[in-house]
């Protein structure tokens, strides 16, 4: 009915033009133009709808990236289903020519599919790193509440593996059972540290109590020793006592004769400063003495330059005398 409607149409567009009507030229014409402008919405539907997924948004039915290869593949294929259905109820024309267009659809839908496709790898990618870097935090963990943190990490990493497709999963999947791999290494390798240490700990103790215990009856014998000497220092202790008692009355009257070479001492001191004291005192008298030799050898010195300068003026008095009366003789 719907093809027939358009043929109607298309015979009464060209009447009305003034072309020579001719069934199988409008017909061609008809399902070309029908089938590429159905193809057309039918791409622009599908697109929008891809478009709307690869941005990460929910599209109609509640899907959303990231997903895995099942789920997306349900959702494309349910659309493909749909975009069937409206091309088999709406498309118009022969078997070969809807078969054409209908191909050209589905390759022009299969290179944007393969954009949703990689773009869901990339998004999974993307929430995988994040769940690999809260999973290697936790790792690397100094343990403290174990049982809680181990229970949600793990419900997120699987979480997030949960809507991963097969190929980011497999690459998350390998890197969290390395990561779990290394810890384990490290964990295991630390146990070992931890028990060889402990042996050697061990060992270390056994040895220091045999060490103890030896030391302990050398600690014996010698208090015993050290019991000995003590006694003979003490009868030393005694025999030094006495004898510092006779000592110290020897010193008593040694004492008493420092004292009397004290005073004895004291006397010869205070002779000596009266014989320093008459010294100081001739000595004083000697210097009033040179010191009045001094100046009256300076006032001879003095009256002997103030002759000979009165002589040598007499001269010079003289000497102009005696020029005086030659030149006054020579004048006359």
């Amino acid at each position: 009915c719907f093809s027939l409607v358009q043929l109607l149409r298309q015979l009464a567009t060209a009447a009305n033009d003034g072309w020579i009507l001719n069934i199988k030229a409008a017909w061609e014409t008809v399902q070309h133009t029908t089938c590429g402008a159905l193809a057309d919405e039918l791409r622009e539907v599908a697109s929008s709808m891809l478009r709307d997924l690869a941005s990460g948004r929910t599209v109609l039915g509640g899907a959303k990236l990231p997903m895995t290869d099942d789920e997306l593949n349900t959702v494309l294929r349910d659309q493909r289903r749909n975009l069937k259905g409206q091309w088999e109820d709406r498309s118009v024309g022969d078997e070969h020519v809807r078969r054409e267009y209908w191909q050209e659809l589905k390759e022009a839908l299969a290179r944007e599919e393969g954009l949703v496709r990689s773009q869901n790898s990339r998004l999974a990618d993307q929430r995988g790193v994040d769940a690999l870097r809260s999973w290697q935090d936790w790792l690397d963990g100094d343990g403290e509440d174990e049982g809680a943190a181990a229970e949600e990490i793990c419900r997120q990493l699987g979480s997030a593996l949960e809507k991963m497709p097969a190929k980011p999963l497999s690459r998350v999947g390998r890197a969290a059972v390395q990561a779990a791999a290394k810890r384990v290494s490290v964990a295991r390798t630390a146990v070992r540290e931890t028990a060889e240490t402990h042996g050697d700990l061990q060992r270390q103790a056994v040895a220091y109590g045999e060490r103890a215990a030896h030391q302990e009856g050398a600690a014996r014998s010698e208090l015993e020793d050290r019991k000995a000497e003590l006694a003979d220092a003490r009868e030393q202790a005694a025999a030094r006592e006495k004898e510092a008692e006779r000592l110290k009355e020897e010193s008593s009257a040694k004492v008493e004769e420092l004292k009397e070479a004290e005073a004895q001492l004291r006397s010869a001191l205070a002779d000596l400063e009266a014989a320093k004291a008459r010294e100081r005192e001739q000595a004083a008298r000697h210097r009033a003495q040179v010191n009045t030799l001094d100046s009256l050898q300076s006032e001879l010195e003095q009256v002997r330059a103030a002759a000979a300068k009165d002589d040598a003026q007499r001269l010079a008095t003289e000497r102009l005398a005696e020029a005086a009366s030659e030149t006054a003789a020579g004048e006359r």
